[in-house]
């Protein structure tokens, strides 16, 4: 039953996000992308009251967000936060002219497909608990979340490499939010603090990753890529830190396998997308 509260907090947060993305994304390709990867781009969109609401949409799913991690294991919960994108797809097609084509469609059901099945391989809830091999892993994705900001400082700044380090970003939030949610449970009110700071810093780096990916691609395909990294950067880093990723039987591990080869093809074609940004594009 635990798990069942946990799936409906996910799903909650999901929609909550992915609408939230579609307000963000309706206002980032109004916006020159001269301003993209810098703060000023932050800045310029925190005056439009539609990207706003996008923004408190997604802070209002964060502590549902939390609430899941508590509830039901991280490899299920992440996976579920999917099933916004299926609302997105739609969003886009018909509010935002977006060209939807049925490769896109095909590639979102195989991601689905894809997480569904990492649902079915997923352990059972654990407590997260931060060692040396747990801060090195952290300490790695962080630096994977920091590199389009590197890339932008030496003049470089690419839709799909915003697109990574988006996912990245947000996949590293996602388990800090675990380890804040952990700490308060266990009265580290001190640590918890200090987790909920850190999930706020790396939120806003791959919001503004996010918001320069969102000036070049489509929200239909940047969101479901930005997702499929949130699920599979997860279930890489989590065993480092005491949380297992999937239940120990053959039936699980197959199933881990097939879903991950899943996801990974989905993210890579969402992707892959040349024509389709250059079309989207603002000047």
């Amino acid at each position: 039953m635990r798990v069942l509260f946990g799936v409906a907090a996910a799903t909650a947060a999901s929609l909550l996000y992915d609408v939230g993305v579609a307000c963000q994304a309706h206002e980032a390709r109004r916006t020159s992308t001269r301003s993209a990867m810098r703060v000023s781009l932050l800045a310029t969109l925190a005056r439009r009251p539609i990207w706003l609401a996008g923004l408190a949409l997604g802070i209002v799913g964060w502590p549902l967000q939390a609430v899941a991690t508590r509830l039901a294991p991280l490899s299920v919960v992440q996976p579920t936060l999917g099933v916004g994108l299926i609302a997105l797809l739609a969003i886009g097609a018909h509010r935002m002219a977006e060209p939807v084509r049925q490769r896109d469609v095909l590639a979102v059901c195989g991601l689905l497909a894809g997480v569904a099945l990492l649902t079915i391989g997923g352990g059972p809830a654990g407590t997260a608990h931060l060692g040396t091999a747990a801060a090195t892993m952290l300490a790695i994705t962080a630096m994977a979340t920091l590199a389009p900001v590197v890339a932008a400082a030496v003049g470089i700044i690419d839709g799909r490499l915003a697109t990574v380090g988006a996912g990245i970003g947000f996949a590293w939030s996602g388990i800090s939010t675990k380890l804040c949610a952990d700490s308060a449970a266990a009265g580290r009110w001190p640590a918890a603090l200090g987790w909920a700071v850190a999930t706020a810093a790396a939120s806003g780096v791959a919001l503004l990753s996010e918001s320069t990916a969102l000036q070049r691609r489509p929200v239909t395909r940047t969101a479901p890529a930005v997702f499929a990294l949130q699920v599979l950067v997860p279930l890489a880093v989590m065993p480092w830190i005491g949380v297992p990723r999937w239940a120990a039987s053959p039936v699980a591990a197959l199933a881990t396998i097939v879903g991950v080869a899943a996801v990974l093809g989905a993210a890579t074609d969402m992707l892959h997308s040349r024509a389709v940004d250059a079309a989207t594009a603002p000047s």
